[in-house]
């Protein structure tokens, strides 16, 4: 009995995912090759790191003069604050090794495993052997990988936040930390990403049941 030929979108998907799997790791190298130059001395004039931090700023409320008084009409808006705060700092050894070590590469880490775990789905489906006892569980790997990304992102946003707030200084406003980065509280970072990783969850567990009852008929055949 001859093996069915894959099919074209799988062959497709599986040569997107091997380029995906390739580029990330020539992005890796190319980071460490980076990193590793900054530790021997090497920093570019004009180099920054630039974080976006959720830190909310909201203006203090000042007495206007009225528009009566100036004979100027008034807008008709009000510029209240804004949710993010953007800090561009100079290259140093060590901040350059703090943001490779707390967000970079533990970034990367979990897409090349995301990646390496898709591409093993993959191939086992253009192998003509789509419900393999070992694809549920890549599909779940890569659930909980997506799944963590989450709070990732939402901690280090809010360890920056709270290293930072302190130090910045903007004349007649109040800075807060915003609440969505308060995981205790409400997890609104990234949220996308959490709420993404549970669909992928209960897909592998969908797969995990088909497998089953693909298992369970071939056994009564």
């Amino acid at each position: 009995m001859s093996e069915a030929k894959p099919s074209r979108i799988s062959r497709f998907l599986s040569f997107v995912v091997g380029a995906l799997w390739y580029l990330i790791i020539f992005c890796t190298i190319v980071v460490l090759i980076f990193w590793l130059t900054v530790m021997l001395g090497w920093v570019p004039a004009q180099g920054k790191i630039v974080y976006s931090l959720p830190i909310n700023v909201e203006y203090r409320e000042s007495t206007d003069v009225s528009a009566s008084q100036t004979g100027k009409q008034l807008s008709p808006f009000a510029v209240i604050g804004h949710s993010d705060v953007i800090i561009a700092e100079r290259f140093t050894k060590t901040k350059v090794s703090f943001f490779m070590v707390s967000i970079v590469l533990p970034f990367l880490i979990i897409v090349l495993l995301i990646v390496y775990q898709l591409r093993l789905f993959l191939g086992s489906v253009k192998q003509g052997r789509p419900f393999d006892r070992e694809n549920p569980k890549r599909i779940r790997r890569i659930g909980y990988l997506v799944f963590v990304l989450g709070p990732l992102t939402g901690i280090w946003n809010w360890v920056m936040s709270m290293k930072y707030m302190h130090q910045i200084s903007l004349p007649g406003t109040s800075l807060a930390i915003n609440k969505g980065s308060k995981l205790l509280v409400n997890i609104e970072t990234d949220q996308h990403l959490i709420l993404l990783g549970l669909l992928i969850l209960l897909i592998a567990q969908i797969f995990d049941e088909g497998v089953k009852m693909q298992e369970e008929q071939d056994l009564t055949v």
